[in-house]
This record gives structure tokens, sequence and C-alpha cells, in this order.
């Protein structure tokens, strides 16, 4: 699941080059994760910390 968030990350950055610091909300919003999908990553506590899953 951490790479998959990582690589949402990415793809919203590759948009949104100036937003430092990316969240869940973010990126559920945009369409790049879904709600299930947010859920799945804060349930295995993996946090996005300067735009880095881990």
């Amino acid at each position: 699941m951490t790479s998959i968030v990582q690589s949402q990350i990415d793809a919203y950055l590759n948009v949104h080059p100036s937003d430092l610091n990316v969240t869940y909300e973010e990126l559920q919003a945009e369409g790049y994760l879904t709600k299930k999908q947010v859920q799945k990553a804060k349930s295995e506590k993996i946090r996005i910390t300067n735009n880095e899953a881990n």
C-alpha cells in the first residue's frame, strides 16, 4: 500500500508541483486515491511526510 500511496503522491505532484505538503484529503478530493484506499492506508499507519509515504 505504501508504494501505491507514493506513486499517487508523485502523480499529484506532476500536476501540482508547488504543493509542499500533500495530504490524503487532497489525493482523495482530486481522484488520486479512493476513500477506501485512504482508509486502508491510514489503518496500516502509512503517513505522508514531506511528500513521502512511510
